[in-house]
């Protein structure tokens, strides 16, 4: 290569790292200002499952098929809750939990929501008719459940009063892409992610990662009312990639990862988590991938508003603004870590749980929002 072809590179080099610099700054949003209330760095003495819940200092930790435990920030202890097994107050595989001052409710994966009190001792079970991936709860009496095993009526309405199932919707979105949805799983139908929903009284929130936007159910109709969201700046139709397989599972063509982390909505707010995937290729542009590993350090780029949080009012479902409460705590000293799980104590104030890759250190940011104002970014 000449020297003249060289500077041409270089200079397009150059270019590139800075057009990536600005895309991270200049992405229509409207920036947020919040308070960190408290951070709490926590080193674990033995493995104890994922983040599947939290109320108050109690953190609950599950993984398929073991116990599930309940660690108390304070004392940095664990104890379990309940057993593994098949009985009525028994769970085979904990896939969530929701806790308040008096009952902790706990989602089985198999179909079943068991009850205990703030004592940990069982109180109640309500079988439900089809596999949950996540559940939560609209108000005192009704459960919302999810099936990631269907096409359509995966969400699940429960009574627990009267103890009946009292309504089911929801219908797969059908991959944009007609040339290659053939080609893949269920025509590319997408289905329902556990973090990407979220309900409260009468509504659901669910995020459509096909065409970028938000979509409101009423509960109890199962009726879609609207969908809404903001366009992000450099969106584009999340691609396919060829997924090789090992020696118990062919190679498929598979559709990338939903860049939604998670959807929480409180009394008069819904607050959603994303990472720009859609900013480095989706995370499966090589060009892009090699770029960041030899020219740009990864840290800079993760830290500089690459994790960031969507607000949305629940009065009229538009667009309030977005926070970047990671850029100074996604690292651990040089060790990234990932996120979790997210609940919120009431609108303004948020708990936020990092992890990392072992699962051996978690991190809690409490983070107060500023609701009075936004700022132009």
């Amino acid at each position: 290569m000449g020297r003249k072809q060289t500077r041409i590179l270089s200079c397009f080099i150059i270019i590139l790292i800075f057009l990536v610099h600005c895309n991270a700054q200049q992405d229509n949003s409207i920036k947020v200002n919040f308070t960190v209330l408290n951070i709490e760095d926590i080193y674990m003495e033995d493995y104890y499952g994922e983040i599947t819940g939290s109320n108050n200092d109690n953190i609950f930790f599950s993984s398929a098929r073991r116990k599930l435990y309940v660690m108390d920030i304070n004392v940095k202890e664990a104890r379990s809750i309940g057993e593994v097994g098949e009985a009525p107050e028994e769970y085979r595989s904990v896939s969530g939990v929701i806790a308040n001052d008096n009952l902790i409710y706990i989602g089985d994966l198999l179909g079943k929501v068991l009850i205990f009190d703030s004592t940990f001792s069982f109180q109640n079970s309500i079988k439900i008719s089809s596999l949950i991936n996540k559940f939560t709860l609209c108000d005192d009496t009704i459960i919302v459940s999810s099936n990631p095993t269907v096409l359509q009526n995966f969400f699940s309405i429960y009574d627990i009063r009267n103890m009946k199932e009292i309504n089911t919707f929801g219908e797969g979105i059908k991959y944009p892409n007609i040339d290659q949805k053939q080609e893949l799983y269920n025509n590319g139908v997408l289905t329902i992610k556990f973090n990407n929903w979220d309900a409260r009284d009468s509504i659901l929130v669910w995020y459509d990662y096909y065409y970028n936007e938000l979509r409101l159910y009423d509960v109890f109709k199962g009726e879609l009312i609207t969908t809404f969201g903001r366009r992000f700046t450099k969106w584009s139709t999340p691609p396919t990639f060829f997924s090789e397989g090992d020696q118990y599972h062919p190679k498929t063509l598979q559709i990338v990862t939903s860049p939604c982390f998670c959807v929480e909505i409180t009394d008069n707010y819904i607050y959603i988590i994303f990472q720009k995937l859609w900013e480095v290729g989706w995370g499966i542009d090589k060009s892009f991938v090699t770029l960041i590993n030899t020219t740009i350090k990864e840290k800079d780029y993760l830290t500089n508003n690459f994790y960031f949080i969507d607000i949305y009012s629940r009065i009229n479902f538009q667009y309030f603004g977005t926070l970047y409460p990671f850029n100074d705590y996604i690292y651990n000293k040089e060790e990234k870590l990932r996120f979790q799980y997210m609940n919120s104590d009431n609108d303004s104030v948020l708990n936020i749980f990092l992890t990392n890759f072992e699962g051996m250190f978690f991190r809690k940011i409490t983070v107060m929002v500023d609701l009075t104002d936004t700022i132009l970014d």
